[in-house]
C-alpha cells in the first residue's frame, strides 16, 4: 500500500462505525456442505465468452463470532440479521432488512439465502431496495460474501439487474470482472468475495477469504472508493462531527427552551426562529471541524507529497505549457510550489508564468484517467462551483432571495440572473414585490466578477456578472416567494408577467453579499468634471 493509501486508510478507520451483515446461516454451526457438480449455463460467460465456472458449492455457514470480533477491533459495531424471507416477493421482511442496511456504513450480503427459487433472488431484491432508498446519492459499499463458486456470474447478474430495474439515464453502471466489482455512479461499489474454503478457479483464488480477512478487505475497498485529498478532508470533518455530537448537545440543552420560545414569540415571522439556532449549530460544527483538521492533518503538505507520488510516481516531470513555451518541474518543485505558493517561486517561474499558472496547473496534476472523463478546465469549474454555492438538499424550500441563481425561461434564449435583493427584504412579504437581479452572461474573458453556474446535470458554465440591474415583480406564496417542484424535479416560479423563472442554485451568503456590495459600491461613485489632462495623469 502506498504512503498516501496508508494515510487515507487511517482516516477511513476513524470514520467507519457500523456494519450490517445479512446472512441466513449466521447462527448455525460451521459445517460447509457440498453438492454435486452442475453444468454451467451460457449466462455464466463473460463478455468475451471465455469464462468457464468451477463446480458450485452451496450455502456455507458464516463464522459470525470471528466477523463481529474482527470489526470490533476497529471500533465498528457489526449487526447481524438472519432474514426470515419466505421468498423473493416477501416485501415486508425485506423492508425490515433494508432499514437496517440503509444507515450502515458497510453492508455485507450472502448470495444464496432461504426463500431463493434460484440463488441470488432474495439478495438481489434487498440490494435493489437499498439502492432505490439511496436515490439521493449516499456513499455506499456493499459486499457479497458467498459460498458460490461462480463469482463472475454473480457480477453479471448484479450488473444486469441494476441496469434493468434502475434504468435511468443518469444512473451509470459498470463492471470490473477482474476485481469482481460493480460500480454505480461515483458513490456506490458492490464487491464480491467467496467464503473461506470455496473452490475457485486459480485466477480468483485470492477472492476466497475468511471472516477476519474479509474485514481487512472491506476497509481497503472503502478506502479505495474514497481515496483523495478532498475526501480525506471530508471524512475527517464528518468523523469529528459524529464524535463530538455530545458537545453540541451540551451547549444546546433543554434548559434554554424557554428562551428559545421567547425569541420565537417576539419575531414578526415566528417560524423563522429555528434559523438562529441552525446558524449557531453551524458555528459549533465549524469549530469542531477546524480542530480535527488541525489535529489529523488530512491534506497537509506531507499528505500532498504522498498523493503526488501515488498518482504519478517519484520521478514524474510536470511539464507546464505556457503558450508555445514549457517549463518542467520535478516533484520537489511542485511540493515547494504547493507549500510556499506561486508568489514565492520566482527562482523557478518567470513573473508571467506565475501569473498564468492557474490556467495550466490542474492539467498536469490530473491523471490520464481523469482527463479522459473530464477536461482540466471542467475540473476547475466544478471546484469553483462547489466552493461558491450553498448546498440545498432534499425537499428544503427554494426561496427567492439574495444569492439565488435563476434562468428566465420566458426570454428568447434563456436569461441567467443572480438575485441581489437583501435577504431580510425577501421575507414578510404581503404583496407583489420587485426583486433586483444582475444579469449573467457566458464568457471566456478574464476580468469582472465571475461565477460558475450549473446549467444542467453535468454542465457548468463560467459567467460574467454584469453590473446592469434588472427588476422583476413576484407575488409571494405566504410571506415569501417560493419555487415549486414539477414532475421532472425542477423548481420554478412565475413572475407577475407570467414568465417562468427556473431555480438553478444558491450562492454562499458571503459570496452573494460580495456581489451586492460590488454593485452598491458602483452606485456610490461620484462623477466629477475635471481637467482631462489631469485625469489622464491620475490614470498613469
Amino acid at each position: 500500500m502506498s504512503d498516501f493509501g496508508q494515510h487515507h486508510r487511517g482516516i477511513v478507520e476513524r470514520f467507519l462505525r457500523t456494519a450490517a451483515v445479512v446472512d441466513d446461516r449466521a447462527y448455525t454451526d460451521i459445517n460447509p456442505i457440498t453438492t454435486s457438480i452442475v453444468t454451467p449455463s451460457r449466462s455464466s460467460l463473460s463478455a468475451s465468452g471465455d469464462y468457464e465456472p468451477a463446480p458450485r458449492d452451496v450455502r456455507r455457514d458464516l463464522n459470525t463470532e470471528v466477523l463481529v470480533r474482527s470489526f470490533s477491533t476497529y471500533g465498528i459495531v457489526c449487526g447481524v440479521v438472519t432474514p426470515g424471507v419466505q421468498g423473493p416477493e416477501d416485501r415486508k421482511e425485506r423492508q425490515h432488512i433494508v432499514e437496517v442496511g440503509r444507515f450502515a456504513d458497510i453492508v455485507i450480503l450472502d448470495w444464496h439465502m432461504a426463500g431463493d427459487e434460484i440463488p441470488g433472488q432474495v439478495a438481489t431484491r434487498i440490494l435493489l431496495d437499498i439502492l432505490r432508498a439511496d436515490d439521493d446519492g449516499r456513499l455506499r459499499l456493499v459486499t457479497v460474501y458467498t459460498g458460490e463458486t461462480d463469482l463472475i456470474s454473480i457480477v453479471l447478474s448484479i450488473l444486469h439487474d441494476i441496469r434493468k430495474e434502475l434504468n435511468r439515464e443518469d444512473y451509470e453502471v459498470r463492471a470490473n470482472f477482474a476485481n469482481l466489482v460493480v460500480e454505480c455512479k461515483r458513490y456506490c461499489r458492490i464487491v464480491v468475495y467467496a467464503k473461506t474454503g470455496t473452490a475457485l478457479p486459480a485466477h480468483l483464488e485470492d477472492k476466497s477469504v475468511g471472516e477476519e480477512a474479509l474485514v481487512e478487505q472491506v476497509l481497503g475497498d472503502f478506502a479505495g472508493m474514497t481515496e483523495g485529498l478532498l475526501p480525506s478532508l471530508a471524512l475527517t470533518s464528518l468523523t469529528a462531527v459524529r464524535d463530538n455530537t455530545h458537545r453540541i448537545l451540551t451547549n444546546l440543552d433543554g434548559a434554554l427552551d424557554p428562551a428559545f420560545l421567547t425569541h420565537r414569540a417576539c419575531l414578526p415571522v415566528p417560524s423563522d426562529a429555528a434559523n438562529l439556532v441552525i446558524s449557531q449549530i453551524s458555528a459549533e460544527i465549524d469549530g469542531i471541524i477546524t480542530d480535527a483538521v488541525s489535529k489529523y492533518k488530512p491534506a497537509d503538505i506531507n499528505a500532498i507529497r504522498a498523493w503526488l507520488v501515488t498518482k504519478h510516481g517519484n520521478d514524474k516531470t510536470y511539464s507546464l505549457q505556457f503558450g508555445d513555451q514549457s517549463e518542467d518541474l520535478s516533484v520537489d518543485d511542485v511540493v515547494a510550489l504547493l507549500k510556499c505558493g506561486v508568489d514565492n517561486m520566482s527562482s523557478v517561474l518567470s513573473n508571467k508564468q506565475r501569473r498564468d499558472l492557474f490556467g495550466v496547473l490542474s492539467a498536469v496534476l490530473a491523471d490520464a484517467d481523469q482527463l479522459e472523463e473530464m477536461s482540466a478546465e471542467m475540473i476547475d469549474k466544478r471546484f469553483a462551483w462547489l466552493v461558491a454555492h450553498r448546498v440545498v438538499v432534499g425537499d428544503s424550500p427554494r426561496i427567492l432571495q439574495l444569492g439565488s441563481i435563476v434562468c428566465n425561461r420566458g426570454s428568447e434564449q434563456g436569461e441567467f440572473l443572480v438575485c441581489i435583493r437583501p435577504k431580510c427584504d425577501c421575507v414578510r412579504l404581503t404583496e407583489p414585490t420587485a426583486f433586483l437581479f444582475l444579469p449573467l452572461v457566458k464568457t471566456d474573458r478574464t476580468g469582472a466578477p465571475q461565477i460558475v453556474v450549473r446549467t444542467g446535470k453535468r454542465e457548468r458554465v463560467r459567467m460574467r456578472v454584469l453590473m446592469r440591474p434588472i427588476l422583476y415583480d413576484f407575488a409571494p406564496t405566504g410571506d415569501r416567494v417560493e419555487f415549486t417542484k414539477n414532475g421532472d424535479g425542477e423548481y420554478s416560479v412565475n413572475d407577475e408577467m407570467d414568465s417562468k423563472f427556473e431555480w438553478l442554485g444558491e450562492l454562499n451568503a458571503d459570496y452573494a453579499q460580495g456581489l451586492a456590495h460590488g454593485f452598491g459600491s458602483q452606485l456610490s461613485r461620484v462623477g466629477v468634471d475635471n481637467s482631462e489632462w489631469l485625469r489622464r495623469k491620475e490614470r498613469g
